[in-house]
């Protein structure tokens, strides 16, 4: 029986729907997954499965801080204060170098693209201090992920051999998450529909 071999690429649609039905709790696990794919990219680990380009000297520069630190350490300061815009700024750089379009102003900036995204990112989860039921648009910090996501996704699709198959289901624990993501907004309908009354 033949063997497929997964893609790094996550397609944009997961990233919304676990997000808004997980009301942002996938984005700790959505952080630690890419910090783990990099790093295993930055060390050429051979339990990718398969064989990748040759790591450039682009790559090599972008990935160092992914092959010094460990992933869960990565997404624990990611969610520090103080420390946590520093770190997603970091991992959202990260992405902007690894952007294949070296013409793009990501690629030219990616500095200054990491800072704004991470910026944005902060900026919507503040959306979260509205009062009820307004509170809700903290769920637009979607929209940086995504983008950064997509970043990510064209430097996978670059370096990656051509007919990998892009996982369209959901993985185990992004069940468990959605499972109970569904049950705390079911929760706080209740709570603002029936019980509130």
């Amino acid at each position: 029986m033949k063997e497929f071999k997964e893609s790094h690429i996550q397609p944009i649609w997961h990233v919304i729907v676990l997000n808004l039905l997980t009301t942002c709790w996938y984005a700790p696990f959505w952080l630690f997954k890419n910090y783990r794919d990099l790093r295993r990219r930055s060390s050429e680990s051979p339990a990718l499965g398969y064989a990748l380009k040759p790591l450039s000297i682009n790559e090599a520069a972008a990935l160092g801080m992914n092959k010094k630190v460990h992933p869960v350490i990565l997404t624990v300061l990611s969610f520090l204060p103080f420390v946590g815009p520093v770190a997603i700024a970091f991992f959202c750089k990260t992405a902007a170098q690894l952007y294949p379009d070296t013409h793009s102003l990501i690629r030219k900036h990616p500095i200054v693209a990491g800072i704004n995204l991470a910026a944005l990112i902060f900026l919507t989860l503040c959306l979260g201090r509205l009062p009820d039921p307004f509170y809700f648009f903290y769920l637009t910090a979607t929209i940086p992920m995504c983008i950064c996501q997509h970043w990510l996704n064209c430097y996978w699709r670059s370096i990656e051999p051509n007919k990998l198959l892009v996982r369209q289901s959901f993985s185990s624990v992004e069940l468990v998450l959605l499972i109970f993501g569904i049950g705390l907004v079911g929760m706080h309908i209740v709570q603002h529909f029936f019980i509130g009354k």
